[in-house]
């Protein structure tokens, strides 16, 4: 067993087990995954890497941070997303518009995926890519005016 002491990849194991969920199971037609990876899958996983037992506790963080906390309380976050991306499903997938500090962002491009924003820049980048990273860019500099 492991802590979510042991580096960055721990802690985020520990928060999709023990809060998150949102596992990476299979469609029933056409699976891009194993069809073993199902939810008993990935709840032996989590007790075999932490300790957990069980489902993780959804409920407790959508209660803790709803969608309306976050639309009313939170400022400064450029939420991404990206046509590849499984975890789309489970973020932020429109503006506020009573917050202009929330910006969200979507990349409709082929290999788009999750945080590919986030990757060092290659001339080989989609233009939707590129694109993101200047949004991403202008919104942070203006936040710290």
């Amino acid at each position: 067993m492991i802590t979510c002491d042991n580096g960055p990849s721990n802690k985020w194991i520990y928060q999709y087990c023990t809060a998150y969920a949102w596992f990476q199971i299979p469609a029933t037609s056409t699976p891009f995954r194993s069809k073993d990876m199902d939810i008993k899958y990935w709840e032996d996983y989590c007790a075999n890497v932490i300790g957990t037992k069980g489902s993780p506790n959804v409920d407790h963080v959508n209660t803790l941070y709803p969608q309306e906390f976050i639309g009313k309380h939170a400022t400064n976050i450029f939420f991404t997303q990206a046509r590849n991306d499984p975890w789309k499903w489970v973020g932020m997938n429109e503006d506020y518009i009573n917050n202009n500090k929330l910006i969200y962002g979507y990349m409709d491009c082929v290999n788009c995926g999750h945080c590919i924003e986030l990757d060092t820049e290659s001339v080989n980048d989609p233009e939707e890519v590129k694109a993101m990273r200047v949004r991403i860019i202008e919104a942070i500099t203006e936040w710290i005016k």
